[in-house]
């Protein structure tokens, strides 16, 4: 008796499993044209890491010198310094056009 009842079922289930076949086989074919993609994302993110790394070395340190004001002084006079020849060799370039 309890076969009978789920003779229905089965049947309905065997019916719905042919139905979702072609919808595997699409997905499968979908994702074999995707892997491509799928890679070169991978490398494109593996390329964005070690900026990932710099930035949060920036930041670190930024973060360090917004805690210390008198490190933050300290290091601000030394871009006079640093940049004071720039002006010298920027009117170097006129010349090298």
């Amino acid at each position: 008796m309890l076969a009978a009842m789920f003779r229905p079922l089965a049947a309905e289930l065997t019916m719905l499993a042919a139905m979702f076949r072609p919808l595997a086989a699409e997905l499968t074919m979908l994702a074999a044209m995707f892997q491509p993609l799928a890679a070169e994302l991978t490398m494109v993110a593996a390329m964005f890491r070690p900026l990932a790394a710099e930035l949060t070395m920036v930041a670190a340190i930024l973060a360090l010198l917004a805690a210390q004001p008198s490190l933050l002084a300290a290091e601000l006079t030394f871009l006079p310094a640093i940049f004071q020849p720039l002006p010298a060799q920027l009117t170097i370039l006129p010349a090298i056009q």
